[in-house]
């Protein structure tokens, strides 16, 4: 639900950027956060939350709200999942407390060293791929490239075409299955790219490219299709599933801090790029990236569809069975 939120919310910016000015715009994406933040107060701590710090009827309420139970006709799931919660947090004996605080050891250990450089790379994957810069300068690459759509018009298709397949991914990841989406997505992109770089090339070299105008905008179009199926959501569900939950907490805050950072520069520097060194030279060398993440997914990464955390650290392991607690596969 997140991927398609963000993609819904880029379509109706490129919808009502074709309308009103950019001036107009910005203020009403501040209205709409103003919104939001006004909305979060009156929302409930998070249940997590509230019995780490000991208010255990708060917590109750919290996970009753989120969960739209009634306190007269509570499920047994529900109840389970109190119970779940209570068995974390309540125990008391100083032992259990201080395994569960965090310690640089606990992220020195083998067994841990390759789930989170998988983790460390896979969220590289949207960035390399350049479907992040491509969507950000939609209008202005569609400008230059004389293509048949007007510039604002190929944006929101673009847009359109990647929300379509944000849903297509959340309805395929459990049938395919990650590895499968990956590689998919990957190579895909790739091929995207290096027909939008040929494009690009033989434009710059003074050939006549009249007759495939619609070439940007297939490309391109497919290209962010390919992502959304693949690149734009799977590594946000792997993170949760590879990592020991012990660390997956700090571990998933650095891997979004390092996707923001790196997509800031990539997002940053890509006009650069182009004008010194062409279009054509910054797409083929986004698809040099996605031919090597597709091949670190099949080195590297197992498969974790339908595994619990024990599975996916055995195969990570090879065959060596983890000594952490059993954790049930967590979707984002």
């Amino acid at each position: 639900m997140l991927a398609i939120s963000c993609n819904i919310g880029i379509l109706l910016g490129f919808i009502i950027s074709h309308y009103v000015n950019c001036w107009s715009v910005t203020y009403l994406a501040l209205l709409l956060c103003a919104i939001y933040s006004l909305g979060c107060c009156c929302l409930p701590e998070s249940p997590q939350y509230l019995f780490v710090k000991k208010k255990k009827e708060k917590a109750i309420r919290a996970l009753r709200f989120y969960r739209g139970e009634d306190a007269e006709s509570e499920t047994s799931q529900f109840t389970a999942e109190v119970a779940r919660f209570k068995d974390i947090h309540n125990d008391g004996t100083p032992k259990k407390k201080d395994s569960n605080q965090i310690h640089i050891k606990d992220f020195l250990t083998r067994s841990r060293w390759k789930p989170i450089l998988i983790c460390v790379v896979v969220i590289l994957f949207p960035a390399g791929s350049g479907s992040i810069p491509l969507i950000t300068y939609t209008a202005n690459i569609f400008a230059e490239a004389h293509s048949n759509l007007s510039p604002a018009m190929s944006s929101i298709v673009v847009a359109t075409l990647q929300l379509i397949g944000s849903y297509v991914s959340t309805m395929m990841v459990e049938k395919a299955g990650r590895r499968v989406l990956l590689v998919i997505s990957t190579l895909g992109c790739a091929v995207c790219s290096i027909t939008m770089g040929t494009y690009s090339f033989l434009q710059d070299m003074d050939i006549d490219v009249a007759c495939f105008r619609w070439v940007p905008v297939a490309s391109m179009s497919a290209l962010v299709f390919i992502n959304a199926i693949g690149i734009g959501i799977v590594p946000f569900i792997i993170m949760t599933e590879i990592l020991d939950p012990k660390i997956r907490g700090s571990i998933v805050t650095f891997c979004l801090l390092e996707f923001s950072g790196v997509t800031c520069l990539v997002v940053k520097y890509f006009p650069m790029a182009v004008e010194h060194l062409g279009m054509y030279s910054c797409m083929w060398f986004f698809s040099c990236c996605c031919v090597a993440s597709a091949t670190f997914v099949l080195t590297c990464m197992p498969e974790t569809k339908g595994k619990n955390f024990e599975q996916i650290s055995e195969s990570l392991n090879k065959g060596k069975k983890s000594s952490h607690k059993d954790v049930a596969p967590t979707l984002v």
